[in-house]
């Protein structure tokens, strides 16, 4: 086993490396001899895809020696398997054996896979999401979209703040990277204003109010003013009435001045005339004058 023969000799003379050899009508002495030799075989090696890297170790060898192939993935790649015939026969960059026979070995590569973890806080999301695998030297884009009545915060890329941006792309990833994006409520401005005499109150009062808040506003008119109605981003006569922040708002308070009727008579009716008696503002000054028949 491992060897071949490598010639046959008869009387001196040779006969090629034959397996068998018959002496005929034998009349006379002869000598038969046969060399042997150790076997030799061809280990081709060769890379998947090319570029993927570098294999070593191919060649010829005798039967029995020790074959040591090396594979080496240039940048961006990694080694995957070595395989023969479309089989794997290691997962070992660095593959020895025994030369039995001819082989045709292939070392597999690949681009190497990084990872984007991308996160969302409460408010809104990001995509894609999550753990996003990408191969070695594309690139990768996110879109940060808020929910309604929120606005984009921040967005940290690897832990640094890039800004409240809408959008973000990884260029040539070389390597495994973050990025998290956050969220804040809107919030608006409530604008009151009057027409008439008045005050409006709201509740609570602040400067700021955020999306969704309710704020209840309450109409007081002056002494001898009554509320009439709302107007702008509110309507209607209700008081107090509730408004929804989901943008900046501006409410009128409409207040009528109170009108009196002042009536007035003669007793008896034959006795005279009064003037001055009509409709009157709060605070007007009515004169009456009682004129004798």
């Amino acid at each position: 086993t491992g060897y071949e023969i490598e010639d046959v000799k008869v009387d001196g003379v040779s006969i090629g490396a034959v397996s068998t050899y018959n002496f005929t009508n034998v009349t006379t002495n002869h000598t038969i001899h046969a060399t042997f030799r150790l076997k030799s075989y061809t280990i081709a090696v060769s890379a998947n895809p090319q570029a993927g890297g570098n294999v070593g170790g191919g060649g010829n060898y005798t039967h029995g020696d020790t074959v040591n192939l090396v594979a080496t993935a240039n940048e961006g790649y990694e080694f995957v398997n070595w395989t023969e015939n479309g089989v794997q026969v290691s997962a070992n960059a660095a593959y020895s054996f025994t030369a039995t026979a001819n082989r045709t070995l292939v070392a597999n590569f690949r681009l190497k896979t990084y990872t984007i973890t991308a996160t969302a806080g409460a408010g809104g999301n990001i995509n894609p999401s999550g753990n996003v695998n990408v191969t070695h030297g594309s690139n990768q884009s996110f879109a940060i979209t808020p929910n309604t009545g929120y606005d984009i915060e921040d967005v940290k890329v690897d832990g640094i703040s890039v800004g409240a941006v809408s959008s973000y792309t990884f260029n040539n990833v070389t390597a495994n990277h973050t990025i998290a994006a956050t969220f804040k409520l809107k919030t608006y401005t409530l604008t009151t204003n009057v027409v008439g005499q008045g005050t409006v109150t709201k509740n609570p009062d602040k400067s700021k109010y955020n999306h969704g808040e309710v704020v209840q506003l309450t109409a007081n008119p002056s002494a001898g003013w009554a509320f009439n109605t709302w107007s702008g981003d509110l309507s209607g006569t209700a008081n107090p009435a509730n408004i929804t922040m989901d943008s900046n708002k501006t409410v009128t308070a409409t207040f009528t001045i109170k009108k009196y009727t002042i009536a007035a008579s003669a007793n008896p009716p034959a006795g005279g005339t009064i003037t001055g008696a009509g409709s009157y503002n709060h605070a007007d000054t009515v004169n009456l004058v009682a004129t004798q028949s």
